[in-house]
């Protein structure tokens, strides 16, 4: 064994020089460096807010807690991505009355220890919600009788 070593140790710089980072290298990313899964450099996805919407009969504004280290998020309402800065909620308007809608959102955070890089995280669970119904027009109680009416 410690001819091995002896020899290791005399062979030509370059070579011992490359052995010696790839060493590392695996040493390194065996703790967890090298890769997103190391705390500095993840961006988790953001959770819904408690209540995560709000609506009227044609529009939904869609609510998120802040992520950390987040510095902006996109949102992605039916599908389509938007971008809303460092905001934490997002109006969607021009829908119709009593319709169904789908929304996900990601975080996108600095990597450090610039900061003028980004990573961007998972889109966050995807939720459906409504529309409010509008409210019914032209109803008459004509012709039915006020007992009628007053049962329950």
């Amino acid at each position: 064994m410690a001819k091995k070593w002896y020899n290791l140790l005399s062979m030509p710089f370059q070579k011992y020089n490359k052995i010696l980072i790839v060493a590392a290298t695996i040493l390194l990313a065996s703790f967890g460096y090298f890769s997103q899964a190391n705390a500095a450099f993840t961006c988790y996805p953001p959770q819904w807010a408690v209540p995560d919407h709000t609506n009227t009969t044609n529009s939904i504004t869609w609510k998120w807690q802040a992520a950390n280290n987040a510095s902006f998020y996109n949102i992605k309402p039916d599908g389509t991505q938007h971008g809303v800065g460092s905001s934490v909620s997002y109006t969607q308007t021009g829908l119709s009355p009593n319709t169904a809608h789908t929304a996900q959102v990601k975080a996108f955070c600095p990597i450090p220890p610039d900061n003028d890089e980004y990573i961007d995280s998972e889109y966050n669970t995807l939720i459906s919600r409504y529309t409010s119904a509008a409210k019914p027009s032209n109803l008459s109680a004509e012709g039915i009788p006020w007992g009628d009416l007053l049962r329950v």
